[in-house]
C-alpha cells in the first residue's frame, strides 16, 4: 500500500510506517 502526496505533505514520513505496518 502507498499514500498520496497530499496524505505524505499533511502527515509527513510518520504516515509511512502507518500505512506499511
Amino acid at each position: 500500500m502507498w499514500i498520496a502526496k497530499q496524505e505524505y505533505d499533511e502527515s509527513g514520513p510518520a504516515i509511512v510506517h502507518r500505512k506499511c505496518f
